[in-house]
C-alpha cells in the first residue's frame, strides 16, 4: 500500500476546512505522516503600495502573512492536540509558485487541495491555479471537489498504455498502485478504465485499400491486445476486481473518461498528466486537459517518475 509520509496541503478554496483539510488529516494521521497546511497570499498590487503611506509597503504584508498564520494556528490546534503531526506556514507570492517551489525545497510526496474555479469560466471545474498544479508540480496532486462526503464510494484508476512498451506502462502502474491504496483506506469500490481506438479506421477502408471487413478483424484483435495487458494490469495490482468494475472502452480516451465517470458515479478519478519525451501511450497534454475539463469530480493526477518541474 502506498503510504505518504510529508503531506502539503494548500489552505483555500471553496469549504477547504471541510474537504480537504479533513481528507488530508485523515490521510497523515492513518499513514503517521507529517501535514503542512501552506497559504499563499498575493503580493500587494503596485498600485496599492503607492497609496498605502502610513505603514511601509513590505511591513504590511508581514503583518497580513502573521495574522493569516495566527488563523492557521487556530484552525489547526485540535488537530495538534489529537496527536497529528501538523503545522502551518505562510507564504506571499504566486500560489501556484510558491506551493511547487515549497515541495521541491522540503521533498512532499503529495498536494492535497480544494477546487477552486478561481472566478473564471463557469463551464470550468478546476480554476488556474489547480491547473497549474496539475500541469507542473513533482509529485501528486488531489485535487478535492467541496460537495464530496467524508468517505469516496467510487474511486476510478484512468490508465492508459502501448501493450510493447514496458517503460511507458510504468506510469499506468503506479496510477493503479494509487488508486487501489486510496481505494482500500477509504473503503471504496476501485473502477478501472481504459479507452483504446483503432487510428485511421475509416482512412483504412477508404484509401488503404481493406475491407470493413478487415478492419473490424483488425479492430478485434486490437481489442484482445489491450484486454490482455489491461487484465494482466489489474491482476498484478489488484487482483481480485470484479470485471463489472473493469471498463474497456473504444474510442476517444477526452470523451469516454469523463463520461464513465459520470455513468459510475465516481466520486475521485486518479489519471496521468503528462509523460516524458519519448514515451508513448500516456495520456498527456490535449487529452488530459479535456478529461480534467469535463470531470465532475474529485481528481488525483501522478506524474511518472522522472519528470521535473518547469518551476524553479
Amino acid at each position: 500500500m502506498k503510504r505518504f509520509r510529508n503531506i502539503l496541503l494548500a489552505a483555500g478554496g471553496e469549504g477547504w476546512e471541510q474537504s480537504s483539510l479533513q481528507k488530508a488529516a485523515a490521510l497523515a494521521g492513518n499513514n503517521r505522516a507529517r501535514l503542512t497546511v501552506v497559504d499563499v497570499l498575493e503580493e500587494l498590487p503596485r498600485d496599492l503600495r503607492k497609496l498605502v503611506t502610513a505603514v511601509h509597503p513590505g511591513d504590511l504584508q508581514k503583518l497580513a502573512v502573521s495574522e493569516r498564520r495566527k488563523q492557521l494556528e487556530r484552525l489547526l490546534a485540535p488537530f495538534k492536540r489529537s496527536g497529528l503531526q501538523v503545522s502551518a506556514t505562510v507564504l506571499a507570492g504566486k500560489p501556484f509558485l510558491e506551493i511547487i517551489r515549497k515541495v521541491l525545497r522540503n521533498k512532499h510526496d503529495l498536494v492535497i487541495k480544494a477546487a477552486n474555479k478561481d472566478g473564471g469560466l463557469k463551464t470550468m471545474v478546476f480554476g488556474s491555479t489547480d491547473m497549474h498544479l496539475m500541469r507542473k508540480c513533482p509529485c501528486p496532486v488531489w485535487v478535492v471537489q467541496p460537495t464530496h462526503q467524508k468517505k469516496y464510494a467510487r474511486i476510478m484508476a484512468a490508465v492508459d498504455l502501448d501493450p510493447d512498451d514496458k517503460n511507458g506502462n510504468a506510469l499506468s502502474v503506479k496510477i493503479m498502485e494509487l488508486a487501489a491504496s486510496l481505494a482500500h483506506r477509504e473503503e471504496s469500490q476501485l473502477h478501472v478504465v481504459h479507452a483504446w481506438n483503432l487510428s485511421g479506421e475509416k482512412m483504412l477502408v477508404m484509401r488503404g485499400g481493406l475491407s470493413h471487413g478487415d478492419v473490424e478483424g483488425l479492430a478485434r484483435s486490437l481489442r484482445a491486445e489491450h484486454a490482455r495487458w489491461l487484465d494482466e494490469l489489474v491482476d498484478t495490482c489488484v487482483p481480485g476486481t470484479p470485471a463489472s468494475r473493469i471498463h474497456l472502452l473504444k474510442g476517444a480516451a477526452d470523451a469516454l473518461i469523463p463520461q464513465a465517470a459520470k455513468r459510475e458515479k465516481i466520486d475521485l478519478v486518479v489519471m496521468g498528466t503528462v509523460g516524458r519525451a519519448g514515451i508513448a501511450g500516456l495520456l498527456i497534454g490535449n487529452t488530459a486537459e479535456k478529461i480534467l475539463h469535463q470531470v465532475e469530480c474529485s481528481v488525483m493526477t501522478v506524474k511518472p517518475d522522472g519528470f521535473v518541474s518547469p518551476v524553479t
